[in-house]
């Protein structure tokens, strides 16, 4: 199949609406036996012919089955029409898929024993697998898509935004470090590390109050002395102070039995409540990346 582009599509644009709905993740997971009955995977686990100056004829279906069932045990692979598909797991799935797929194309043809030998695009195989995903992505209304070899949470498009924004140069190696992490970490398909990504920002929202001096209320002060017009440096004082206090009363860096526990895609407003302010505070004091 060759994406394309569907009317709607052109009439009012690709938004992700949501998470991964079901057809979708069974439509992903339906892709890549599709590939695997056509030979995309022959390269990585080739059947070689009978002749013998043969090369590879087609897949080791045995041995893909194998590999999928050692690398993703959660999918319940081969998978049936009625089988409910762990959303994970089809993400994976996809991501290992993209490690191996190569374009097959027929070269020479033994007519002895009635078979082609294959050579093979790995560019074009790589490629094509992902057009294809982010088709069923984007129609599918989701808030991923796949990029290189890895399917990324993009989330909407203000967090898209911020997380491209998020490009610090403070002159403080760990906090670059922690911010670049909680950015890559938050664009995960697997939600435990967009929790850890929740985590790190906000580490690095601590550690940007001693920017200016390891006493934080001095610290605090030098930050906030750089930003102009004074209107905005008061919105930008008592935005530090709410989005401490939230972080003092919801699970993200401290767990204690009193705070509450982040659910879902409330994180989106967790992270880029601290990112807006992050990427202000920094973009004052001229230490964002240009």
């Amino acid at each position: 199949m060759t994406a394309f582009d569907f009317y709607s599509d052109r009439l009012a644009g690709t938004h992700g609406q949501g998470e991964i709905p079901p057809s979708t993740v069974a439509g992903l997971v339906r892709l890549i036996e599709t590939k695997m009955q056509s030979d995309w995977f022959a390269e990585a686990f080739p059947t070689k012919g009978s002749d013998r100056d043969c090369g590879t004829i087609g897949t080791n279906i045995s041995a893909v089955n194998s590999e999928i069932h050692a690398l993703i045990p959660d999918l319940g692979w081969p998978c049936r029409v009625d089988d409910e598909i762990d959303e994970t797991a089809a993400l994976d799935l996809v991501e290992w898929a993209a490690q191996k797929v190569s374009l097959p194309v027929r070269d020479r043809y033994h007519a002895h024993f009635g078979h082609w030998e294959l050579v093979f695009n790995r560019k074009e195989g790589a490629t094509a697998l992902r057009d294809e995903v982010n088709q069923y992505l984007s129609r599918g209304r989701t808030l991923y898509s796949m990029n290189g070899l890895r399917v990324v949470r993009s989330g909407t498009a203000e967090v898209a935004r911020v997380l491209n924004d998020l490009t610090p140069s403070t002159g403080d190696t760990h906090l670059d470090e922690l911010i670049i992490s909680a950015r890559n970490l938050y664009k995960s398909h697997h939600e435990d590390e967009r929790a850890t990504g929740v985590e790190k920002l906000w580490d690095a929202f601590e550690r940007i109050k001693t920017l200016g001096s390891p006493d934080k209320r001095a610290g605090i002060s030098t930050l906030l002395g750089m930003v102009a017009p004074e209107k905005l440096r008061l919105a930008l004082e008592n935005d530090m102070i709410a989005v401490t206090k939230l972080g003092n009363e919801f699970s993200i860096r401290h767990h204690e039995k009193d705070t509450e526990t982040i659910r879902g895609t409330d994180r989106d407003y967790f992270f880029l409540r601290a990112a807006n302010l992050i990427i202000a505070l920094l973009r004052h004091s001229g230490r964002l990346q240009q």
